[in-house]
């Protein structure tokens, strides 16, 4: 018994001799972890593995809808994906009213970044965004009018107080809100999951936006791409010389229909300058050939370690701090750029 022996079989292995004299082995495993094969064994040849037509599968896409094809491959139909290419973030050079110091609460020039969903399709609807986590390289975080939330200023807001437009908020679609007119209705806010008495301050200190918002009222025409096949989801405003980036999930509905699919991770930048400094003014953080309030204020919203942008262009002596050296500096640089 347990003597060596040879069953004659290629579907075995660890031969041996049983209680009654004969040669059994134990079964060898043909699994090849591939969901569009059939696995099998021939005592001649051994394991097979035949390609399962038509049998469904995963290839890890939400939105396809998959089957094995006979290379044993699984195969995705993509034709139930949402047409949407990127989010796109945009530096908006239309508002100047952004850079004007002289502006309504604007004491330093400002980069308007205009984030949107591009789309292929304008069939599709973005119903909402979820779990967006945005930040900014900004020391004094994003820029927030007084006289206005989260979400769009009114359009008549504007009208009255111009600077209003460079207002930080997120939205589906629209640059204002109307007021009466449904089709700006505000998006709505998600509560905080881990505190619901508690809201969730989406544009804080720390210069993060966390969290989702959607259209209160999906049948008003709302997050449907526009004549250039995009929906803007928000308008974040830093100091000039400071960046914009972050990631959020769409969800979309394809031609307008049931099941919503969830497209996530999408990334996007506004690089607001990075450490590209003016070599001949490096006071000069705002571009206007001039040291002046903008650049003062600049240097004191950086105050202390290096966090990057503009920061790193006002740091003089390099050492990694705004401090006293740097206000130093700058007040000996005050005025027109040599």
């Amino acid at each position: 018994m347990g003597a060596g022996c040879t069953d004659g079989s290629a579907c075995t292995e660890n031969d041996a001799c049983d209680d009654f004299g004969d040669c059994v082995g134990d079964d060898i495993d043909c699994d090849d972890s591939n969901a569009c094969t059939i696995d099998t064994c021939n005592a001649g040849s051994g394991c097979q593995s035949t390609p399962d037509v038509g049998a469904p599968c995963d290839d890890g896409i939400e939105c396809t809808i998959d089957a094995c094809d006979a290379s044993g491959a699984c195969i995705g139909d993509d034709s139930n994906c949402p047409d949407i290419v990127e989010l796109v973030g945009e530096i908006n050079n239309d508002l100047p009213i952004c850079q004007d110091t002289g502006a309504d609460e604007i004491d330093t020039p400002l980069m308007v970044c205009d984030v949107y969903a591009q789309f292929l399709s304008a069939n599709d609807v973005l119903t909402s965004v979820a779990f967006a986590d945005i930040s900014t390289t900004s020391p004094s975080g994003f820029f927030q009018h007084s006289f206005v939330g989260n979400t769009p200023p009114g359009c008549a807001l504007i009208g009255a107080f111009p600077a209003v437009a460079c207002d930080s908020f997120v939205t589906l679609a629209n640059e204002c809100n109307e007021g009466s007119d449904a089709t700006a209705t505000d998006p709505d806010f998600n509560i905080n999951p881990d505190d619901p008495d508690n809201p969730l301050d989406w544009f804080n200190e720390g210069g993060r936006v966390f969290g989702g918002w959607f259209n209160s009222v999906p049948g008003n025409g709302q997050s449907v791409p526009n004549a250039d096949l995009r929906i803007l989801v928000a308008r974040l405003s830093v100091p000039a010389g400071f960046s914009v980036s972050g990631t959020l999930d769409a969800l979309v509905k394809i031609n307008g229909e049931l099941p919503i699919v969830v497209l996530a991770d999408l990334f996007f930048e506004c690089a607001g300058g990075g450490t590209e400094c003016n070599e001949a003014c490096p006071t000069d953080v705002n571009g206007d050939n001039n040291t002046g309030p903008a650049d003062l204020a600049a240097l004191l919203g950086c105050w202390g370690p290096v966090t990057g942008g503009a920061c790193v262009c006002l740091d003089a002596n390099s050492d990694g701090v705004i401090g006293p050296n740097d206000l130093a500096v700058l007040l000996g640089a005050w005025g027109a750029c040599p």
